[in-house]
Protein backbone atom coordinates (compact mmCIF):
# COMPACT_ATOMS: atom_id res chain seq x y z
CA UNK A 1 0.00 0.00 0.00
CA UNK A 2 1.55 3.28 -0.80
CA UNK A 3 0.47 6.13 0.92
CA UNK A 4 1.90 9.28 -0.37
CA UNK A 5 4.08 9.80 -3.06
CA UNK A 6 4.88 13.77 -4.02
CA UNK A 7 7.31 13.56 -6.99
CA UNK A 8 8.60 17.07 -8.99
CA UNK A 9 10.86 16.68 -12.20
CA UNK A 10 12.47 19.32 -13.62
CA UNK A 11 14.29 19.12 -16.84
CA UNK A 12 15.77 21.66 -19.15
CA UNK A 13 16.80 21.98 -22.36
CA UNK A 14 20.50 23.17 -22.51
CA UNK A 15 23.68 21.05 -23.09
CA UNK A 16 24.94 19.56 -20.85
CA UNK A 17 21.81 18.51 -19.59
CA UNK A 18 20.37 20.11 -16.23
CA UNK A 19 17.48 18.33 -14.50
CA UNK A 20 16.64 18.10 -10.38
CA UNK A 21 14.50 15.34 -9.05
CA UNK A 22 12.67 15.43 -5.52
CA UNK A 23 10.91 12.49 -4.41
CA UNK A 24 9.35 12.03 -0.98
CA UNK A 25 7.22 8.92 -0.10
CA UNK A 26 5.73 7.28 2.79
CA UNK A 27 5.41 3.41 2.70
CA UNK A 28 3.19 0.68 4.49
CA UNK A 29 3.14 -2.75 3.60
CA UNK A 30 1.35 -5.82 5.27
CA UNK A 31 2.62 -9.20 5.27
CA UNK A 32 0.47 -12.10 5.84
CA UNK A 33 -2.20 -9.91 7.38
CA UNK A 34 0.54 -8.31 9.69
CA UNK A 35 1.14 -4.73 9.77
CA UNK A 36 4.93 -3.68 9.09
CA UNK A 37 6.09 -0.20 10.13
CA UNK A 38 5.94 2.70 7.99
CA UNK A 39 8.95 3.90 6.16
CA UNK A 40 10.03 7.05 4.71
CA UNK A 41 12.06 7.58 1.81
CA UNK A 42 13.34 11.00 0.34
CA UNK A 43 15.54 11.92 -2.56
CA UNK A 44 16.84 14.27 -4.51
CA UNK A 45 18.86 14.79 -7.02
CA UNK A 46 20.35 17.40 -9.06
CA UNK A 47 22.99 18.61 -11.69
CA UNK A 48 23.90 17.65 -15.44
CA UNK A 49 25.87 14.88 -17.47
CA UNK A 50 28.77 16.35 -16.29
CA UNK A 51 28.19 16.32 -12.82
CA UNK A 52 25.32 15.63 -10.37
CA UNK A 53 24.65 15.28 -6.64
CA UNK A 54 22.33 13.08 -5.05
CA UNK A 55 20.55 12.39 -1.43
CA UNK A 56 18.78 9.39 -0.32
CA UNK A 57 17.23 8.78 3.50
CA UNK A 58 15.42 6.09 4.18
CA UNK A 59 14.17 5.56 7.99
CA UNK A 60 10.87 4.19 9.76
CA UNK A 61 8.28 7.01 11.36
CA UNK A 62 10.10 7.15 14.87
CA UNK A 63 13.72 7.04 13.03
CA UNK A 64 14.70 3.72 15.31
CA UNK A 65 16.20 2.88 11.85
CA UNK A 66 17.61 5.28 9.30
CA UNK A 67 20.15 5.03 6.29
CA UNK A 68 21.36 8.23 4.72
CA UNK A 69 23.41 7.72 1.31
CA UNK A 70 24.97 11.15 0.32
CA UNK A 71 26.56 10.81 -3.40
CA UNK A 72 28.46 13.28 -6.36
CA UNK A 73 29.06 11.20 -9.82
CA UNK A 74 29.36 11.94 -13.83
CA UNK A 75 26.69 9.87 -15.57
CA UNK A 76 28.31 10.09 -18.24
CA UNK A 77 32.12 8.30 -16.95
CA UNK A 78 30.39 6.21 -14.27
CA UNK A 79 32.58 8.15 -11.68
CA UNK A 80 31.97 9.34 -8.28
CA UNK A 81 32.38 9.36 -4.61
CA UNK A 82 29.37 8.24 -2.25
CA UNK A 83 29.23 7.88 1.74
CA UNK A 84 26.58 5.76 3.69
CA UNK A 85 25.73 5.96 7.32
CA UNK A 86 23.06 3.52 8.36
CA UNK A 87 21.99 3.44 12.42
CA UNK A 88 19.71 1.19 14.10
CA UNK A 89 18.89 2.85 17.35
CA UNK A 90 16.43 0.39 18.89
CA UNK A 91 18.18 -2.71 17.94
CA UNK A 92 14.85 -4.96 19.71
CA UNK A 93 12.41 -2.87 17.60
CA UNK A 94 14.12 -3.18 13.97
CA UNK A 95 14.57 -7.15 14.76
CA UNK A 96 11.38 -7.50 15.50
CA UNK A 97 10.46 -6.06 12.60
CA UNK A 98 12.90 -7.90 10.30
CA UNK A 99 11.67 -11.53 11.99
CA UNK A 100 8.80 -11.97 10.17
CA UNK A 101 10.10 -11.26 6.63
CA UNK A 102 13.86 -13.22 7.05
CA UNK A 103 11.50 -16.13 7.70
CA UNK A 104 8.62 -15.18 5.31
CA UNK A 105 11.55 -15.57 2.74
CA UNK A 106 13.33 -18.54 4.53
CA UNK A 107 16.43 -16.77 5.04
CA UNK A 108 15.61 -17.44 8.77
CA UNK A 109 14.49 -20.90 10.21
CA UNK A 110 14.49 -20.18 13.86
CA UNK A 111 13.23 -18.43 16.63
CA UNK A 112 15.31 -14.80 17.39
CA UNK A 113 15.13 -11.99 20.02
CA UNK A 114 17.02 -9.64 20.33
CA UNK A 115 16.47 -7.46 24.22
CA UNK A 116 19.01 -4.27 23.64
CA UNK A 117 21.33 -2.88 21.56
CA UNK A 118 22.58 -0.60 18.74
CA UNK A 119 24.22 -0.93 15.66
CA UNK A 120 26.59 1.27 13.33
CA UNK A 121 27.54 1.32 9.65
CA UNK A 122 29.70 4.02 7.76
CA UNK A 123 30.41 3.40 4.21
CA UNK A 124 32.80 5.58 1.58
CA UNK A 125 32.65 4.51 -1.93
CA UNK A 126 34.40 5.62 -4.77
CA UNK A 127 34.19 4.53 -8.52
CA UNK A 128 35.90 5.40 -11.54
CA UNK A 129 33.80 3.73 -14.11
CA UNK A 130 30.66 1.33 -14.77
CA UNK A 131 32.23 -2.30 -13.82
CA UNK A 132 32.54 -3.14 -10.50
CA UNK A 133 36.37 -3.67 -10.75
CA UNK A 134 36.56 0.09 -10.91
CA UNK A 135 34.48 0.69 -7.44
CA UNK A 136 36.54 0.77 -4.13
CA UNK A 137 34.96 0.72 -0.52
CA UNK A 138 35.89 0.99 2.89
CA UNK A 139 33.31 0.60 5.67
CA UNK A 140 33.42 0.50 9.70
CA UNK A 141 30.87 -1.94 11.55
CA UNK A 142 29.70 -1.46 15.31
CA UNK A 143 27.39 -3.01 17.56
CA UNK A 144 26.70 -1.95 21.34
CA UNK A 145 25.52 -4.06 24.29
CA UNK A 146 23.63 -6.46 21.94
CA UNK A 147 22.14 -9.17 24.21
CA UNK A 148 19.01 -11.74 23.41
CA UNK A 149 18.80 -15.20 22.27
CA UNK A 150 18.69 -17.55 18.79
CA UNK A 151 17.70 -20.91 18.99
CA UNK A 152 17.70 -21.27 22.73
CA UNK A 153 21.20 -20.19 22.95
CA UNK A 154 21.36 -17.10 24.91
CA UNK A 155 23.61 -13.90 24.24
CA UNK A 156 24.32 -10.55 26.99
CA UNK A 157 26.20 -7.89 26.53
CA UNK A 158 27.61 -8.50 22.58
CA UNK A 159 30.24 -5.68 21.41
CA UNK A 160 31.50 -5.45 17.74
CA UNK A 161 34.04 -3.62 16.08
CA UNK A 162 34.58 -4.37 12.23
CA UNK A 163 36.70 -2.12 9.65
CA UNK A 164 37.81 -4.28 6.39
CA UNK A 165 37.87 -2.81 2.32
CA UNK A 166 36.75 -3.86 -0.93
CA UNK A 167 34.28 -4.97 -2.98
CA UNK A 168 34.75 -8.73 -3.99
CA UNK A 169 37.59 -9.47 -2.32
CA UNK A 170 37.68 -8.53 1.37
CA UNK A 171 41.23 -7.16 3.73
CA UNK A 172 40.30 -5.76 7.32
CA UNK A 173 41.90 -2.04 7.67
CA UNK A 174 41.90 -3.14 11.73
CA UNK A 175 41.04 -6.63 13.04
CA UNK A 176 37.87 -7.40 13.89
CA UNK A 177 36.92 -6.95 17.30
CA UNK A 178 34.49 -9.09 19.50
CA UNK A 179 33.50 -9.75 23.11
CA UNK A 180 30.21 -11.04 24.53
CA UNK A 181 29.97 -11.11 28.45
CA UNK A 182 27.75 -14.21 28.67
CA UNK A 183 27.17 -17.19 26.00
CA UNK A 184 24.85 -19.62 27.69
CA UNK A 185 23.74 -22.79 25.47
CA UNK A 186 23.53 -24.90 27.97
CA UNK A 187 26.96 -24.59 29.33
CA UNK A 188 27.81 -21.23 30.29
CA UNK A 189 30.75 -19.60 28.95
CA UNK A 190 31.82 -15.92 30.23
CA UNK A 191 34.20 -13.26 29.27
CA UNK A 192 34.79 -14.39 25.68
CA UNK A 193 37.02 -12.07 23.55
CA UNK A 194 37.65 -12.66 20.40
CA UNK A 195 40.10 -11.01 17.47
CA UNK A 196 39.60 -11.81 13.94
CA UNK A 197 41.73 -10.28 10.58
CA UNK A 198 41.73 -11.23 7.06
CA UNK A 199 45.38 -10.16 6.75
CA UNK A 200 45.54 -10.06 3.01
CA UNK A 201 42.54 -9.54 -0.24
CA UNK A 202 40.71 -12.78 -0.56
CA UNK A 203 37.42 -13.44 -2.03
CA UNK A 204 34.47 -12.87 0.41
CA UNK A 205 33.19 -16.47 0.22
CA UNK A 206 36.76 -18.10 0.46
CA UNK A 207 38.44 -15.99 3.08
CA UNK A 208 41.79 -15.85 4.19
CA UNK A 209 41.06 -15.85 7.69
CA UNK A 210 43.58 -15.14 10.81
CA UNK A 211 42.47 -15.65 14.41
CA UNK A 212 44.54 -13.12 16.37
CA UNK A 213 43.49 -14.07 20.43
CA UNK A 214 40.62 -16.09 21.54
CA UNK A 215 39.82 -16.33 25.07
CA UNK A 216 36.88 -17.41 27.37
CA UNK A 217 36.09 -18.61 30.91
CA UNK A 218 34.50 -21.41 31.44
CA UNK A 219 34.28 -24.18 34.00
CA UNK A 220 36.39 -21.96 36.73
CA UNK A 221 38.89 -21.83 34.09
CA UNK A 222 40.33 -19.47 31.31
CA UNK A 223 40.73 -20.88 27.49
CA UNK A 224 43.46 -18.96 25.20
CA UNK A 225 45.35 -19.62 22.22
CA UNK A 226 48.79 -19.60 22.53
CA UNK A 227 48.99 -19.30 18.42
CA UNK A 228 47.51 -17.10 15.69
CA UNK A 229 46.33 -19.92 13.29
CA UNK A 230 45.54 -18.95 9.82
CA UNK A 231 42.14 -20.30 8.26
CA UNK A 232 42.54 -20.43 4.33
CA UNK A 233 38.68 -21.60 3.13
CA UNK A 234 39.67 -21.84 -0.55
CA UNK A 235 43.11 -24.44 0.59
CA UNK A 236 42.31 -27.99 0.31
CA UNK A 237 42.63 -28.12 4.34
CA UNK A 238 43.55 -26.01 7.52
Amino acid sequence: LLQKLNLDLLIGHADPLPASMQLDASLAFRLDQQALPQLHIAFTHSGNSERSELTLRVADVTESFRADLTGTLNPGLGSGTYALDARIDDLPYAASTATPLLQHFKILERGMAIHAGKVKLTTALTSTGFELDNWSQRSQLSANNVSGNFNNYAFDNLNLTADWSGITRWKTGQPLQLSVATFNSGIVVQDIRLQVSLPKATPIARPHVRIDAFAAKVFGGELALADAPLWDFAAAGN
